[in-house]
């Protein structure tokens, strides 16, 4: 069959067949010592991303219970800041970062999600949870290797975190049901590409498998 032939593909089933090959990819699994790690679930973000964003919330909140219960450490990831003069460059080109002055009532986690006992809180100013911040040595200190990585968005902060934990050696594990983009196109292609080069892309029934079988890192704080 000629070129011209061919038959179009539509956007539709390009995201499907992407979908498709996130079940199918292969897989490094989980390391021996979990947390979990929540990525700015504030609420102008989730407010900002509708329907979806809350299904994630809501996801995430059942998701933060199990690993509470267990003893697995949580890490809640915000980005906030005192001083806007001195933000990512990229950001104040592009975004309105008034609403995440530390204080507003739209840089605070999303209620459903806590902060709870033991629960770590790390801020940020770029959009990895990793860059600027003191959450790989907190990591390392209570050997923790496996990441179950929750947030928003899919394709910006959540895919940003998750390539730079890979590059620190730590098995990141984004857990699907957790993550949320608004757009329709970016959040999908993100997973399909983190699941090809950087992190297993799971659903939340094979995070909790791997939270019950996961003891408490020692030291955790």
């Amino acid at each position: 069959m000629s070129s011209s032939d061919a038959v179009p593909v539509t956007i539709e089933a390009a995201l499907a067949a992407l979908l498709a090959g996130i079940r199918r990819g292969p897989r490094h699994g989980p390391g021996r010592r979990l947390c979990v790690v929540v990525v700015d679930m504030q609420v102008l973000f989730v407010e900002g991303a509708g329907d979806s964003a809350h299904a994630a919330v809501a996801a995430t909140a059942r998701l933060l219970a199990q690993a509470r219960e267990a003893g697995v450490p949580v890490y809640l990831v915000r980005v906030v800041h005192d001083d806007l003069t001195h933000v990512d460059p990229a950001w104040a080109a592009r975004f309105d970062l008034e609403p995440l002055r530390r204080g507003r009532p739209t840089a605070e986690f999303d209620p459903r999600l806590g902060p709870h006992g033991r629960d770590v809180i790390v801020e940020k100013h770029h959009a990895s949870a990793f860059a600027g911040t003191d959450l790989a040595e907190r990591l390392a200190a209570t050997d923790v290797d496996t990441v179950l990585l929750c947030g928003l968005t899919t394709s910006g902060c959540v895919r940003a975190t998750a390539v730079d934990g890979a590059a620190l050696g730590l098995r990141m594990q984004v857990v699907a049901d957790c993550v949320a983009d608004q757009r329709q196109l970016s959040g999908p292609v993100a997973l399909a590409d983190l699941q090809d080069r950087y992190a297993d892309v799971i659903d939340i029934r094979e995070a909790a498998v791997q939270l019950r079988q996961s003891g408490p890192p020692d030291g955790h704080g």
